[in-house]
């Protein structure tokens, strides 16, 4: 083919016949081999090739090879590696005394002060007291005004006392 072969046409054909020049068409063989040796044509090979090289590998993984490398993979794990995980999730969730506890330790946890979600669970604490403080003052009864007067039994610790009309 006379032609010069296009970046569009050469990705097209490299998808469908792999990126060995040889198993292309033969119309359109000499034009991409051409096309092979500019630099956009460098690249797309290369990228076609460890995709090649990457389904060949897949290719030749039969079911036995599969499980050996399982087991390899399996067998190289440190003997120290923390299961504590898949215990917890076999024994179902922790006890009510376990979660309390790390709670308490997250909440004593001084590194955690400071960050902007500690400030804010502060924030959210004070508005909460509050809240809960207004929201009980506003539900309990007036008390009398005897019960409230404290100042008499502040000032009149001398015995000395004001009566009404004395001044």
């Amino acid at each position: 083919m006379k032609r010069k072969m296009d970046k569009r046409t050469f990705e097209e054909l490299v998808v469908r016949y792999g990126s060995d020049p040889d198993r292309f068409p033969a119309a359109v063989r000499v034009a991409a081999r051409h096309y092979c040796e500019t630099a956009e044509g460098r690249k797309t090979l290369g990228k076609e090739t460890r995709l090649d090289a990457d389904l060949t590998a897949l290719r030749d993984l039969t079911p036995a090879r599969a499980k050996d490398d399982f087991l390899e993979r399996l067998l190289a794990l440190p003997d120290t590696y923390q299961q504590e995980t898949a215990a917890a999730a076999i024994s179902g969730p922790a006890p009510l005394w376990s979660r309390v506890s790390s709670m308490f330790d997250r909440l004593f946890n001084v590194d955690e002060w400071l960050t902007p979600y500690g400030i804010a669970g502060q924030a959210a604490m004070v508005v909460l007291v509050l809240t809960v403080g207004v929201l009980t003052g506003l539900q309990s009864p007036p008390a009398d005004h005897q019960e409230i007067d404290l100042s008499a039994n502040l000032v009149a610790t001398s015995g000395f006392m004001l009566e009404e009309g004395d001044e």
